[in-house]
Order: structure tokens, then C-alpha cells, then sequence
């Protein structure tokens, strides 16, 4: 029996970094089809209106989406979970992982930051699951969320719709 056919969808940065961990776990790249669901578009026109005193990421696109627009680093990167974390780390941010959940993101800003020093921004995608700055406005912070990128939809490739109707896949 062939080994199956691995099928990507994830948007295609983090579906190769993906693919090259698997790859480094397993001693070999398995068959593998790279067709992503989402396109990420940036937002060059878009940038914070003043100097935060902490950015909010919840995803590995908040990262790269800000430093795109932005050299500064100063700001204190506040992270949802260990991939973001990385990004924000080697991007040249002091950051700090929540853990977890936009929930969980909530809760660290809460208590590693003070309302009194300045504005806070999430930096966020056009479609996002959670927005936290409502929260935290409710707890005295300023906080604004500014829409960095976009995430656009994709169709499955050709190629990715033949694996699937031709073989195993994952």
C-alpha cells in the first residue's frame, strides 16, 4: 500500500514551516500537496495612530503584517501562543506567551500591563474570532484594534482535488 498523500491548507508560509518540521520529525519530506485555503493580504496603508505601550498578536500574520509597516520594535509583544511567540521573538520584539486562548491573551495583558502607561494594540486580521480590546477598555486600558491584513479565500487546487479522489490522503 502507498503512504498517503499529505494535503496542506493552511495559508502557504505556515504550511511550508509545517511541512520542514514534519520533515525534520520524520527524517524524510513525505508526499506532500501545498494548497492553500486562505490568501493573507497585508495592509500597508495601515498603521497604529500613536506609540503603543504593548502590541497584541494572536497570530503569526500579526507579526510579519506589523513589521511590514513598522521598524519599531519597542513595544512589549504580547502573544496568544508559543508559534506567535517565536515570530514576535525573532522578529526582535520582547515578547511573552499567553499560552492558549484569545481569552488567556486577555488575562496576561491584564495583569502584566498597566492602564496608565499608554495605548495598547491588537493587531488583527479583517475577520477575527475574538476582539479582547472591549474587554480591556472595561478594565481601564486604552486599547484599539487595527486591522493589519486580510485573509482571502482560496479554492482547493487541481491537484489537491485529484489526490483526494485518487488516493489515501491526509
Amino acid at each position: 500500500m502507498s503512504k498517503p498523500t499529505l494535503i496542506l491548507t493552511r495559508p502557504l508560509p505556515q504550511s511550508q514551516d509545517f511541512l520542514l518540521e514534519l520533515s525534520k520529525m520524520l527524517g524524510e519530506t513525505p508526499k506532500c500537496i501545498i494548497s492553500p485555503l486562505l490568501e493573507i493580504r497585508y495592509l500597508p496603508e495601515n498603521s497604529p495612530s500613536s506609540q503603543p505601550q504593548a502590541l497584541l498578536f494572536t497570530s503569526t500574520n500579526g507579526v510579519t503584517a506589523f513589521t511590514n509597516v513598522s521598524d519599531d520594535r519597542t513595544p512589549l509583544a504580547l502573544c496568544v501562543g508559543p508559534s506567535t511567540c517565536r515570530a514576535a521573538t525573532a522578529a526582535g520584539f520582547q515578547a511573552q506567551n499567553a499560552d492558549g486562548t484569545a481569552d488567556d491573551l486577555r488575562q496576561l495583558t491584564i495583569q502584566k500591563l498597566d492602564p496608565n502607561l499608554g495605548k495598547i494594540i491588537y493587531v488583527s486580521g479583517r475577520d477575527s474570532a475574538h476582539d479582547v480590546t472591549d474587554s480591556l477598555r472595561k478594565h481601564g486600558f486604552d486599547a484599539e484594534r487595527v486591522v493589519f491584513y486580510e485573509q482571502r479565500p482560496m479554492a482547493l487546487s487541481r491537484d489537491a482535488k485529484t489526490a483526494l479522489s485518487n488516493g489515501p490522503t491526509v
